[in-house]
C-alpha cells in the first residue's frame, strides 16, 4: 500500500503538500475491496468508481457515518443523499422504502429495464429504517443500482445499502478519475479506490415516483446520463400510461431549501475559476461569423464542441474540443473531465465553453454564431 500511494503521488499537483495528506488510495483487486467494506461496516468512508461519476460512500443505516460524508464534502444537509442497492429487491427486504402496489408495478419494470444503470429513483422512505438525513428531511430517498463492478462488489461486500454522492467538494465538478476525488479530498481521512475512469462521465438521472390519490406521476428532477426520450419511448413501448414531466430550471434554488434531489442547487458542478457560457444565436443572413467574442484571450482556457470556437484556438491559453464529431455521448462523457483539465492549467483566469443545449435544439448548427452571455457562470 505504501509503495502504491508513492507512486501515486508523482501524479498530483505541486500545489498539494505531501505532509497534508490524510487520505490513502488503494489499487483495485479482490483484497482491497473487502478491505474497503471492512472500513464502510465500521463508519468509514471510500470513494469507488461507478459508471457515471466517483462516490464518496458510507453505510447509509449508519447516521454518524452518513454526517461524515456531509462534513468532508462540506454539503449542507439540504442536499440528499443518493443510496446505492443491488437491486430492487435489497432496497425492499431492508425496508428502505415505503411504497404501495401501484409505485411498485410501475417501478418494477423501470428498474427491469434500466437497473443497473444510471437512473435513480426518489421514492418514500421507511423513516423507521433510513436516516433523516439520507433525505434532507423530505422524507424521499433516492435508490440507485449501479452498473460497476467495483461498486456492486463493494455494496454486497459491505452487507448494506451505501449512501453515496460525488466524491469533490460541494459544488465542485464532479469527478470521474481516482486523481480528481484526491485533488478535492486528500486532507481528508477517506479511502479511494484507484478504479477506471467512469463510462458515462456525468451523474445519473433523478426521477421522483410520487403516488396522489392513486394516481402515479414521473417527474425528472434531475437530468443526466439517461435521457428523458430514452425514459418516455419505453414507456410507450410497454403501454404504461403514466404522466412523465421534467422540472424547470426555475426550480433550482438556494442551499437553505431542502431538496428532493441532489444537484438543484443554482450552484453546482462549478470549476474552480470563473467559467463563460457563450451562446449560440443564428444570424439573419445564416452565415457563421464569431467576430461577436471580443476579449483578450490569453489567460482563457476554451471548451468547444464541435469547431464552433475553433477560430480563436491560435489565440487562447488552451483549446479542447469535447467532440470535432459533434458527438454528444462523446462530449457528455468527456464534459468534467475537460473542465477539471481546463481549471489546472497554468495562468488560466477563465474558462469560455459553448452552451450545448442551445446547439441541440437547432437542425444546422453550422448556421450558428456565438456570442457572449451577460450572465456569468460560476
Amino acid at each position: 500500500i505504501m509503495d502504491y500511494m508513492e507512486q501515486y503521488k508523482q501524479q498530483i499537483s505541486k500545489k498539494i503538500k505531501v505532509s497534508n495528506i490524510k487520505c490513502c488510495v488503494l489499487p483495485v483487486n479482490d483484497q482491497t475491496v473487502q478491505t474497503a467494506a471492512q472500513i464502510i461496516k465500521q463508519g468509514g468512508l471510500v470513494s469507488f468508481p461507478t459508471e457515471t461519476v466517483y462516490g464518496l460512500g458510507a453505510n447509509a443505516l449508519n447516521s454518524n457515518a452518513v454526517l461524515k460524508i456531509f462534513e468532508t464534502k462540506q454539503r449542507p444537509l439540504t442536499d440528499p443523499l443518493i443510496v446505492h442497492v443491488c437491486n430492487l429487491e435489497q432496497a425492499q427486504e431492508l425496508k428502505l422504502i415505503d411504497i404501495s402496489e401501484n409505485v411498485l408495478k410501475l417501478i418494477e419494470p423501470l428498474a427491469e429495464q434500466f437497473w443497473p444503470g444510471p437512473m435513480t429513483l426518489v421514492l418514500k422512505a421507511n423513516l423507521a429504517v433510513v436516516p433523516q438525513t439520507v433525505t434532507a428531511n423530505t422524507g424521499y430517498i433516492g435508490i440507485r443500482c449501479p452498473d460497476s463492478e467495483i461498486a456492486q462488489k463493494l455494496i454486497k461486500q459491505s452487507n448494506c445499502p451505501i449512501a453515496a454522492p460525488s466524491a469533490n467538494l460541494f459544488s465542485h465538478v464532479s469527478p470521474t478519475l481516482s486523481i480528481h476525488v484526491f485533488n478535492d479530498l486528500y486532507d481528508k481521512e477517506i479511502v479511494i479506490l484507484d478504479g477506471p475512469q467512469c463510462d458515462f462521465g456525468i451523474e445519473s438521472s433523478v426521477i421522483k415516483v410520487e403516488e396522489a390519490e392513486g394516481i402515479v406521476n414521473l417527474t425528472i428532477l434531475r437530468k443526466g446520463s439517461l435521457s428523458q426520450q430514452q425514459i418516455q419511448s419505453f414507456l410507450d413501448e410497454k403501454g404504461i400510461e403514466v404522466s412523465l414531466k421534467a422540472l424547470g430550471k426555475k426550480a433550482f434554488s438556494n442551499e437553505e431549501s431542502n431538496q428532493q434531489a441532489p444537484g438543484l442547487f443554482l450552484k453546482h458542478y462549478s470549476p474552480n475559476v470563473d467559467t463563460y457560457l457563450l451562446s449560440c444565436v443564428e444570424q439573419v443572413d445564416g452565415s457563421l461569423s464569431t467576430s461577436k467574442v471580443d476579449m483578450d484571450l490569453k489567460h482563457v482556457a476554451i471548451v468547444d464542441f464541435g469547431k464552433y470556437l475553433d477560430e480563436f484556438k491560435e489565440h487562447c491559453l488552451s483549446y479542447q474540443s469535447l467532440s470535432e464529431e459533434k458527438n454528444l455521448v462523446e462530449a457528455m462523457n468527456k464534459f468534467y473531465w475537460t473542465l477539471r483539465s481546463a481549471e489546472n492549467i497554468d495562468h488560466v483566469q477563465k474558462i469560455m465553453t459553448v452552451s450545448y443545449t442551445h446547439l441541440r435544439a437547432h437542425e444546422t448548427p453550422e448556421h450558428l454564431v456565438c456570442r457572449l452571455l451577460l450572465e456569468k457562470k460560476k
